[in-house]
């Protein structure tokens, strides 16, 4: 596929990519481990504009009516909508391996065998503090963050043989490892690991771009899933393209700039699997732009290919 098809779906949404829910259902969600969400940075640093969540067992995300869509099976990409009364529904889409994929925490064998007792640490040290006082707090006592100054050294922390992490040639901003802690039998283990890039990927105009690699461990959900979270009024197209062996499961999203007028937001994310791995890819730009967009979408498929 050429890139100047591979974003041409976005003016031709096919309405029959959306399931639309029992308007009058109510969605649950109980504490996220991870969401990132939108805004403009410091120097003009466009954030991702959707949450992600990651579902685990630990953190479990309930919308009403997925569970039975996501059972029809079909494209990876689950796309359902939930209406709000007054315009402020969400539409969510859920990425869905065709298999579970779990990582076995006896694989990573990398420092990242300390985080438990870290985790641990800092759950105690929050249930010490007086339940008033940590009802004020936004803490989440059972994530741990840490940043790294270069890739090479967050993938040494973690220490998974398998993870091929796909490495474009810009500048990164930033690297961070998120860990959700969780009991289990024998103490406090791992369920989910969430590797975050953001890269630089323009000079003029800065533009950036984003790679999550993300690993369910054996006490994760055995439902455990990538989950976006966009307005109900965002217009959404997907597409599948397979690349050396891979399927990618692509998303395009087009939505008003809340930052100018009149103006669009684009943006593209790219899903796949390697080696129990789930990959995200998340790109934003506008018109202008699309041609620097597109490239870089391709060099990032093309770039995974290879490992």
């Amino acid at each position: 596929m050429k890139s100047e098809q591979l974003l041409n779906a976005l003016n031709n949404i096919d309405d029959s990519l959306i399931e639309e829910t029992n308007p009058f259902q109510e969605e649950e969600i109980t504490k996220p481990v991870l969401q990132v969400t939108g805004g403009t940075g410091k120097g003009g640093k466009r954030k991702m504009r959707k949450g992600i969540l990651l579902v685990a067992v630990c953190a479990v995300l309930l919308f009403s009516g997925v569970a039975a869509y996501a059972a029809t099976g079909g494209d990876l990409l689950k796309i359902v909508r939930h209406k709000g009364t007054d315009g402020d529904g969400e539409t969510t889409v859920e990425y869905q391996p065709l298999e579970q994929p779990v990582v076995q925490m006896s694989s990573l064998r990398g420092e990242i065998q300390n985080a438990p007792a870290e985790i641990k640490k800092q759950v105690d040290e929050f249930n010490a503090i007086p339940e008033m006082e940590r009802m004020a707090l936004s803490t989440m006592p059972d994530v741990l963050t840490k940043k790294f100054d270069t890739l090479e050294a967050a993938i040494d922390y973690i220490g998974y043989d398998q993870l091929n992490f796909p490495k474009l040639n810009y500048p990164t901003e930033d690297v961070h490892i998120d860990m959700l802690g969780c009991k289990t039998a024998d103490g406090y283990s791992l369920s989910t690991i969430s590797l975050d890039t953001m890269q630089q990927y323009r000079q003029g105009g800065i533009r950036y771009c984003q790679t999550i690699a993300t690993i369910f461990t054996e006490n994760a959900n055995a439902s455990s899933a990538m989950i976006l979270a966009l307005s109900e009024k965002v217009k959404l197209a997907q597409e599948q393209r397979v690349a050396d062996g891979r399927t990618f499961s692509i998303l395009h999203t087009n939505e008003p700039d809340p930052y100018n007028e009149g103006a669009k937001v684009l943006s593209t994310e790219v899903f796949t699997t390697d080696n129990n791995v789930v990959y995200l890819f998340h790109i934003s730009y506008d018109e202008a732009n699309r041609a620097d967009a597109e490239a870089v979408i391709e060099e990032w498929i093309n770039s995974f290919s290879g490992n």
